[in-house]
């Protein structure tokens, strides 16, 4: 069974799965990495816009009770769409995720397992993570198509002080 709820609860999340490449480049060249000590790094910024839109919770036995906020039991997932937009303001994308509930909980206190999807006019980027509500989120960037075929990297990510954008910040190695 599927329910509607509003986004704003899950911009937490949400901002895991924010690791699309297409923002504002920060820095970029010939550094360093632990992962690949002669690979070169680029790091890039963007931000996850708050959706206003509903998303959707699959709610598997044992079924949430609650009308207010939903109890998420281990296998719970959330489904959800958001859109990227760059250090300009304007449009980059959008990201397609999924985040299945590890830790029972309500639905804000509950940890999650999550993969997205990420499209851009020049390719897609797929990313992993664990997040946890209202915590800086880290994971890694598991892989791209087109421009960003083979990609590998980090994100990390953190609600804006307002509780809805998400600021995400990806280190590519390679």
């Amino acid at each position: 069974m599927f329910t509607s709820i509003r986004t704003r609860r899950l911009g937490v999340i949400g901002a895991l799965m924010s690791a699309g490449i297409a923002g504002a480049v920060i820095s970029g060249g010939g550094g360093a990495s632990a992962q690949a000590p002669t690979a070169a790094t680029r790091t890039i910024a963007f931000t996850e816009v708050e959706n206003r839109e509903p998303c959707c919770i699959a709610d598997i036995a044992p079924k949430s009770r609650s009308k207010r906020e939903p109890f998420m039991s281990p296998g719970d997932q959330l489904v959800f769409t958001q859109p990227l937009r760059g250090a300009d303001g304007k449009s980059i994308g959008k990201s397609y995720a999924k985040c299945a509930a590890i830790v029972g909980a309500k639905l804000s206190r509950a940890r999650y397992v999550c993969e997205g999807v990420y499209a851009f006019a020049d390719g897609t980027l797929t990313t992993a993570g664990l997040a946890r509500p209202n915590a800086t989120i880290s994971g890694v960037v598991t892989g791209g198509t087109g421009a960003y075929a083979n990609a590998r990297g980090t994100f990390s990510s953190k609600v804006d002080s307002t509780g809805g954008d998400s600021k995400t910040v990806v280190t590519l190695v390679g």
